[in-house]
C-alpha cells in the first residue's frame, strides 16, 4: 500500500486537493495522509536577528481541529458516495499529522516517503508568482516525489479523460512513465504532445519559400526527436494502455493548457539536478500552472532502471 500526502490549511483550495487527494487514494488502494503545518512568523529581535515564535496552544488546537474536519469530510464523502449502487466501496485509509514546522518544509519532509503529494493552487496568481512562489510551487520544484497541484476551480476528479503528457524529447522520461502508470489506472489513454516554434528568418531572401521550408523542417524535426522519444520508452507501455503522439506547432504552456480542458491530467517534467535542482520550476511547468483547467503532475527526472 503507497502512501498519498495531501497538504491543508482550511482554504477552498486545500479542500478541492483533499477530495482529488481521496479519490486518487481510493483509485490506487493508498493511505491518504491529512497534513497540516502549525508554523508562526519570523519575528524581528533586538541587534537584528530574527526568532521563530513557538506555535501557541490555540495554534495547535486550531490545526488539531482543522486536521479532524478533514478526516470526517473524505469519510463522509466515501459514505455518500456509497450510497450510490454504482459507487465504488470505501477503503480509503485516513491518518492525520499535525507538524510544527514551515508548510514548505513540512511537505518536502513528508514526500520523501510518499508515493505523491498533492496540494491546492493557492497563490498561483499574478500577485503571488511575483514573489518566492506559493507552497505549491515551491514544493513541486523540490519534492522527491510527484507533484500534483490541483486548481479550485477545475478540481473535479475526471477518470474518463485521457492522461496529457507533455514531453521535450530529452527529460520527460519520467513524466511519461507516471502519465502510462496513471492511464492504467484510469483504463484510459495516454497523449503524448511535443511542441515547437519555428525559428526566426533574419532577412527574407528573394525567391525563397523561406516559410514553408521552415515550417516542413520545424515539423520534420520534432517527429524524429518524438519518435527516438518513443523508441526509448516504448518498453514501459503495457498492453493494456493505448498511447497516442501528436506533434504541434505553439508554446508548450498554451497548448497543454488547452488539452487540459478535457484531460483527466496533465503530466509535466521538470529539469534540475545536483545542488541547485528544483530552486525553481521549469519555464513550461511554471507557466502551465497558470492556464490550466485541471489537475497538473510535475514529475521530476530521474534515471530508469529498467531501460535497456
Amino acid at each position: 500500500m503507497g502512501r498519498i500526502v495531501v497538504g491543508v490549511d482550511g482554504s477552498r483550495d486545500s479542500e478541492a486537493a483533499l477530495f482529488w487527494a481521496a479519490e486518487e487514494a481510493r483509485l490506487r488502494g493508498d493511505t491518504l495522509a491529512i497534513l497540516y503545518a502549525v508554523h508562526t512568523p519570523v519575528t524581528a529581535v533586538p541587534f537584528g536577528g530574527t526568532a521563530v515564535l513557538p506555535p501557541t496552544e490555540e495554534l495547535k488546537s486550531y490545526g488539531a481541529n482543522l486536521l479532524d474536519v478533514a478526516a470526517t469530510m473524505v469519510r463522509r464523502g466515501a459514505a455518500d458516495a456509497g450510497t450510490d449502487a454504482d459507487a465504488e466501496p470505501d477503503d480509503v485509509q485516513v491518518t492525520t499529522e499535525l507538524v510544527v514546522q514551515p508548510p514548505v518544509m513540512a511537505l518536502l519532509a513528508a514526500a520523501k516517503e510518499a508515493d505523491l503529494v498533492v496540494l491546492g493552487s493557492r497563490g498561483l496568481g499574478t500577485v503571488g508568482s511575483a514573489f518566492l512562489g506559493s507552497v505549491s510551487t515551491r514544493v513541486a520544484s523540490r519534492a522527491d516525489c510527484p507533484t500534483i497541484v490541483v486548481p479550485v476551480e477545475h478540481a473535479e476528479y475526471r477518470r474518463g479523460g485521457s492522461v496529457v503528457v507533455g514531453v521535450d524529447g530529452d527529460e520527460s522520461d519520467a513524466a511519461f512513465r507516471f502519465a502510462v502508470a496513471e492511464a492504467e489506472r484510469r483504463g484510459t489513454t495516454v497523449e503524448v504532445v511535443h511542441t515547437y516554434w519555428l525559428p526566426m528568418v533574419a532577412m527574407p531572401i528573394e525567391g525563397a519559400n523561406i516559410t514553408g521550408t521552415s515550417a516542413t523542417y520545424g515539423h520534420e524535426t520534432a517527429e524524429e526527436r518524438l519518435q527516438a522519444f518513443m523508441d526509448r520508452n516504448q518498453h514501459v507501455v503495457p498492453d493494456t494502455v493505448t498511447v497516442k503522439t501528436q506533434v504541434v506547432l505553439g508554446d508548450a504552456a498554451e497548448v497543454l493548457g488547452r488539452m487540459s480542458e478535457d484531460a483527466a491530467l496533465v503530466v509535466v517534467g521538470s529539469r534540475g539536478r545536483g545542488p541547485l535542482r528544483g530552486m525553481l520550476l521549469g519555464s513550461v511547468s511554471q507557466r502551465l500552472l497558470h492556464r490550466v483547467h485541471g489537475p497538473v503532475a510535475v514529475v521530476h527526472d530521474v534515471a530508469d532502471p529498467d531501460t535497456p
